[in-house]
């Protein structure tokens, strides 16, 4: 393979900023689609790189070692010397992606091969000695061993024809492991492959193997190994979990067995054992010796021992592994025998006859239920026991405590078991075998509940103990007994279901809640919810009943109260009227709950009918309309008119460019002949006031435009006039000058356009318009959330007032949890009570049409006398952050800190928006003005955005220095200027537009441009995919490239980060990409002054 050094690709190349770039390329991935040609005279590489807004196609040519040509497309490489980043950028792909993954490859190769030999030829050998006579099939014979301390130990015999004994358990799992040929004797030799075993006897073979080597490790670990004689290496030790697994190998065979306890206890001896998965079948006992009741087993000789997991019982020549309940009821009893038998000899168990009664009592029925139990004659009558008979007695104080009584009836004794008792009784009593296991059940009921005796009466105090008895310890009793219950008792009742129903109606334009089969009395539910908001398991009532919190409707009822923004206390007269705009978010929070019915009347389905299929309206798009609707247009305009309809407010939050002005128009114009002379008003940013009328006049002709603008004087006498027009627009700005005007009028609409401009709700514009009286309101936006969720609720505080209520407990319900805590409760509840109200389609699920578009993140490096700047000012900036918040606290300073962030984030952009008479290079604007070349050297037309005025002054400054023809846009452009320059650039061949991101970044159509550059990243992603879409709308024809520029290891990058970390939270809201950059934690915000 031809091989190249980095200094041969360097040398192509008298420019060290070239040789710059193309590395970047390369290390960005821009090189794609990579071939190798094989040339007569040596190889040629071929690839495409990517540019800014084209690919290029490179190749270079190497023979011996050195690189003879190279070419490329593209127009620097035309028009200077030497190789262009592209062509670098392939170099070096060739270098570190081909040429040294081939050497290590080739490495690599050699290896493995050399190692696959080795093996081939060992295993030739082998096959050829397995080849060489006939190998008989090995069987393996394990033997369990029982020494003198009651260990278990494994040994092995194998053989064809005769077995032998393996004399070391270690040296034969070497041999398994190495594959080695050893002799055994006269008989049997064989190479000691797996394959050479009966399959019958390879999981043994495994196993010892296993074991064999697990022990070995134990015994170097231990320091033992060499201690142990090469006799003790016969056999290896099986733990309890080790003969479970053993057991599993040889259940249902016979294996050799060597038995130290029968042997040396019972005289016997055994050298088969047969393994059974199985209880054995015995019989035992119940006779009398003397004095003494005995109990015996039909068995002769047993051994009883237990594993982890296991039980088993050893019985003369055969292993049985026991049942669980086997194990439990009855070994346990051979236990006690087998340990008699060994220290006195007696297979048995001997019992006076009080003892034996109580044996009985608590044994006889879990015997019976394995084996056969035999009482010998005459007996029977002797051991006669009586069980008890229980009877309780509960009643309730005056004071809500119950007191509660029990008697233990022995045939026709009956007593007390918690009294005093006198002498005489005391001495009849203990003469009874009494029933231990229901008596002591008895007790563990009683204690657990936390009965208090007092000499015979018990007393139950608290309400936790008694809620508890009466919902589970009073059926525990009657398990186990009588249990009588008073009448006032009784009464106490353990509510399960406190509100069976809910009905809903709408009358007189109000939702009226009302709750139904309620089992509990109203005027205590705000003290029932609030002993769930405590998490209580059940609330006593004043009556002295209980309400089951835990398995109950409570907990929907607390849902759909809090839900709602209810108390308890709003519900204790049986219903509530509610405004008609929750029957929505209430309808879905009704749907979760599995313990209330619902009934709602006609009304209330057509509704929630109506507003869920707003495809099957019957709302024609009228005739008036100049336009044809797209399909998507057509259900915004139905879902407008449902709104309305209702008296709903609504948000129409389509992406940027899908035509919410024409929704907006059509509806008002459905209402042309409707409404008599009632007046629509819409409030928008200044530059879009005149776009609105163009709009009306071209869309619905028949509708009077009034824009109110002008003097004071002029603006007031225009107003005066007003009943003259339809539609009345104004300004935010001008709105919140002449509110007083105002307050006389009536609206039909009230729209607010770019509805961004009132999120936040303590500025005098929001004000204003929430001031605005009218009969529905409605708001447009592309990005309903910027920087917080107070955004959110302040245009729902503007379109339908107290609907996510006030603002404190909005934010204590929704956004403190959401953003602190990410709560998904939260969020979903949040969710449901906006999503009927809020319309939002995005362009990429509406528009199948539209042209791709593909965006891009570069990143740049600083300049080198740009760098020590940055550093030194972000020292600076730190130190000044760390003062401000030492003296001031974080809160109280975010205004200086954010002023210091601003520097950095200037320095980054040009350090001449921060330093006079800066001369130095700065990397961004290099790579910026390099996209700017080669977009307009492919035909593109360019869209450049900054937040910083002054940036487009260095751009502009560049663009003529270089003879780029450009226009600029910025917020001291002038209404009519805006327009002009809009109109001009769709309309001709300028390539460059540069505009203020918050100047142009929303209202302006721009689809003559199919390159979007965001030079510098701002706060929030909403306003720049607001900036894009200037170019990314309806009208465009060509796919659409966005450049994001990001200058390394700086806080545009640490900016980045922080955007796509916050990405999720509106996403949980909206379902659609808005941050929350603004609102950072302080941690997140010193983030940003760390390097």
């Amino acid at each position: 393979m031809m091989s190249i050094s980095v200094n041969k690709v360097a040398n192509l190349t008298d420019n060290n900023s070239t040789f710059t770039r193309g590395q970047s390329y390369f290390y960005q991935g821009h090189v794609k689609q990579v071939e190798l040609v094989e040339l007569e005279g040596g190889t040629e590489i071929r690839g495409v790189v990517e540019g800014h807004g084209s690919d290029y196609e490179s190749y270079l040519e190497i023979d011996d070692d050195q690189i003879k040509d190279y070419g490329c497309e593209c127009l620097a490489y035309e028009q200077y010397q030497g190789a262009c980043k592209h062509i670098i950028a392939l170099g070096l792909y060739y270098l570190y992606e081909i040429q040294e993954r081939q050497l290590h490859f080739e490495k690599q190769v050699e290896k493995m091969s050399q190692t696959a030999l080795d093996y081939y030829e060992d295993q030739v050998i082998k096959e050829q000695d397995l080849e060489i006579g006939e190998h008989p099939t090995i069987k393996v014979y394990p033997k369990l061993i029982e020494n003198a301390h009651g260990e278990f130990l494994l040994g092995l015999s194998l053989g064809a024809t005769r077995a032998y004994v393996v004399k070391d358990l270690y040296e034969f799992t070497i041999n398994m492991v190495q594959g080695n040929n050893v002799s055994y004797g006269k008989n049997l030799e064989f190479i000691h492959d797996m394959s050479l075993f009966e399959e019958s006897s390879r999981p043994i073979v495994q196993f010892v193997m296993d074991k064999t080597l697990e022990y070995n490790e134990v015994l170097k670990q231990a320091g033992l190994y060499r201690g142990f004689t090469k006799s003790e290496r016969k056999t290896i030790p099986l733990g309890a979990k080790a003969l479970d697994e053993f057991f599993d190998l040889v259940k249902w065979t016979v294996i050799d067995f060597d038995g130290y306890t029968f042997s040396h206890y019972f005289s016997k001896t055994y050298t088969k054992l047969e393994c059974i998965d199985a209880n054995p079948i015995f019989s035992i006992t119940l006779g009398q010796s003397k004095k003494y009741y005995e109990l015996k087993t039909s068995l002769e000789c047993f051994v009883p021992f237990s594993c982890p997991n296991n039980k088993y019982l050893l019985i003369e020549d055969k292993l049985y592994r026991l049942s669980k309940e086997f194990g439990r009821d009855v070994f346990p009893l051979l236990v006690y025998m087998y340990e008699g038998s060994i220290r006195t000899e007696h297979k048995r168990l001997l019992f006076k006859e009080e003892a034996m009664k109580r044996f009985l009592l608590s044994s006889l029925d879990k015997l019976k239920r394995h084996l056969p139990f035999v009482v010998e004659q005459d007996i029977s009558e002797k051991l006669k026991v009586e069980h008890v008979q229980l009877k309780m007695y509960f009643d309730m104080d005056e004071g809500g405590k119950i007191v509660g009584e029990v008697i233990c009836y022995y045939g026709d004794l009956h007593f007390n078991p918690y009294k005093r008792l006198i002498p005489t009784e005391r001495e009849t009593i203990n003469q009874l075998v009494r029933d231990v296991p229901k008596e002591s059940r008895l007790n563990s009921i009683l204690r657990n509940y936390d009965f208090r005796n007092a000499n015979g009466k018990l007393y139950l105090e608290e309400d936790e103990n008694i809620y508890g008895f009466l919902n589970k310890g009073l059926m525990e009793l009657l398990e186990i007994g009588e249990v009588n219950v008073t009448d006032k008792l009784k009464q106490v009742k353990i509510v399960k279901n406190a509100v069976g129903a809910i009905g809903l109606r709408i009358e007189n334009n109000m939702l009226h809640v009302a709750l139904r089969e309620v089992q509990m009395p109203l005027d205590e539910m705000h003290d029932i919810l609030s002993a769930y908001k405590a998490k209580s398991r059940y609330y006593r009532l004043r009556d002295g009943s209980f309400i089951d919190i835990e398995g109950s409707s409570i907990q929907d009822m607390a849902n759909i109260v809090e839900g709602l923004g209810l108390s308890g206390r709003d519900l204790e007269g049986g219903e509530a009227i509610l405004p008609k705009y929750r029957a929505l978010y209430l309808d879905q929070l009704l749907k979760q709950s599995e313990t209330i019915e619902v009934e709602r009347d006609k009304y209330f389905k057509q509704i929630i009918r109506d507003v869920k299929n707003i495809e099957d309206a019957d709302y024609e798009v009228p005739k008036t309309i100049k336009a044809t609707l797209r399909s998507y247009q057509k259900r915004g305009y139905r879902w407008l008119k449902t709104m309305a309809a209702y008296g709903f407010g609504g948000i129409l939050a389509d992406d940027m460019g899908l035509g919410k002005t024409l929704q907006m128009i059509t509806l008002i114009d459905s209402e042309y002949e409707n409404v008599g002379d009632k007046l629509s008003l819409v409030v928008c940013p200044t530059s879009l006031s005149l776009n609105w009328q163009n709009e009306i006049k071209r869309f619905a002709p028949r509708l009077k435009t009034l824009i109110v603008a002008g003097s004071m004087e002029e603006r007031k006498a225009l107003l005066e006039e007003s009943s003259n027009y339809d539609i009345l627009i104004t300004s935010y700005e001008l709105l919140k000058r002449d509110i007083e005007y105002y307050q006389g009028l009536m609206f039909r609409y009230c729209i607010a356009d770019e509805a961004q401009y009132i999120k936040n709700a303590n500025t005098l514009s929001a004000k204003s318009l929430k001031i605005i009286k009218s009969e529905v309101r409605f708001a447009l936006t592309g990005t309903p959330i910027e920087n917080s969720l107070a955004e959110l609720w302040s245009i729902f505080d503007f379109i339908m007032p107290g609907y996510l209520f006030n603002y404190t407990e909005f934010k204590n319900r929704f956004e403190l949890p959401i953003i602190k805590g990410e709560d998904e409760k939260a969020i979903w509840r949040l969710k449901k009570m906006v999503a009927p109200f809020i319309l939002r389609r995005l362009k990429k699920d509406v528009l199948k049409e539209l042209p791709d578009k593909t965006e891009t993140v570069i990143y740049n490096f600083m300049e080198e006398m740009q760098r020590k700047l940055y550093v030194a000012h972000l020292a600076k900036a730190k130190e000044e952050m760390e003062i401000a918040v030492e003296e001031k606290g974080m809160q109280r300073s975010h205004i200086k800190l954010l002023s210091l962030l601003t520097r950095l984030r200037q320095l980054c952009c040009h350090p001449g928006l921060y330093l006079e008479n800066y001369e130095a290079g700065c990397g961004k604007l290099e790579q910026c003005m390099e996209i700017v070349r080669d977009s307009i050297a492919a035909g593109h037309r360019i869209l450049l955005f900054s937040q910083f005025t002054s940036m487009l002054d260095i751009l502009s400054k560049t663009l003529k220095k270089e003879e780029i023809e450009h226009y600029m846009l910025t917020g001291s452009t002038k209404a009519e200027e805006r327009m002009r320059l809009v109109d001009s650039f769709n309309h001709s061949n300028v390539p460059v537009f540069l505009i203020s991101l918050k100047a142009g970044g929303t209202g302006l159509n721009l689809t003559g441009a199919d390159v979007v550059i965001h030079y510098d990243p701002w706060w929030n992603l909403s306003s720049q995919n607001q900036a894009t879409d200037r170019a990314y709308r309806i009208g465009q024809k060509n796919n659409v490239q966005v450049f994001q520029l990001i200058t390394k290891d700086s806080i545009e990058e640490k900016i980045k980060e922080l955007q796509d970390k916050k990405l999720s939270l509106t996403e949980g809201v909206l379902q659609e990409g808005e941050t929350l950059i603004t609102k950072m934690t302080d941690e997140e915000l010193k983030s940003l002054f760390e390097l």
